[in-house]
């Protein structure tokens, strides 16, 4: 990884990965505080086309001030050698590991779970950003509530409105 990435930022252990990353448990040197570091795949690093898109889901998600949705601490500069994104560390599990581990739930209790994403949601498209890979992988369950994370595959939108056909 680039030497700022290794100055910067310790890694400690791979949290898990997708087709595009890797996200890893590190500690910020300079703030002394734990942070996950998203770190696009080396065969995807060098192409302008994914690192074009790894840079925007950085941006897209920065501008988004929200209790429910990741927050952006840092990212790499577009001539540095590794692509990565660093976020604030979420201590806790998805929603697909938690729901394994509990019976079928109320409706009830499914409509307030789901009632913070929704407005996570709101808050993002109200800033022309749709997430477009909404599913329980994607949501982190801490103490602190759910979280919405991995705007992998971000659209920013440069329309104001939307229209509906039938």
């Amino acid at each position: 990884m680039s030497d700022l990435l290794h100055s910067r930022y310790q890694m400690r252990r791979e949290l898990g990965q997708g087709g595009m990353s890797v996200v890893y448990l590190a500690v910020d040197e300079r703030l002394k505080r734990e942070v996950a570091v998203k770190v696009l795949h080396p065969h995807l690093a060098t192409r302008a086309d994914s690192r074009r898109r790894f840079l925007q889901e950085a941006t897209a998600i920065a501008r988004l001030e929200h209790p429910h949705i990741l927050k952006i601490y840092d990212y790499a500069s577009p001539d540095e050698e590794r692509s990565y994104i660093v976020s604030q560390r979420i201590k806790g599990v998805t929603l697909k590991e938690w729901m394994h581990e509990q019976p079928p739930l109320p409706c009830e209790v499914v409509s307030l779970l789901a009632l913070p994403i929704f407005e996570a949601l709101a808050h993002a498209h109200a800033h022309s950003i749709i997430h477009r890979d909404v599913k329980p992988e994607n949501l982190v369950l801490s103490p602190n509530g759910l979280k919405l994370v991995d705007f992998g595959i971000v659209l920013v939108s440069q329309a104001t409105r939307f229209t509906v056909s039938s």
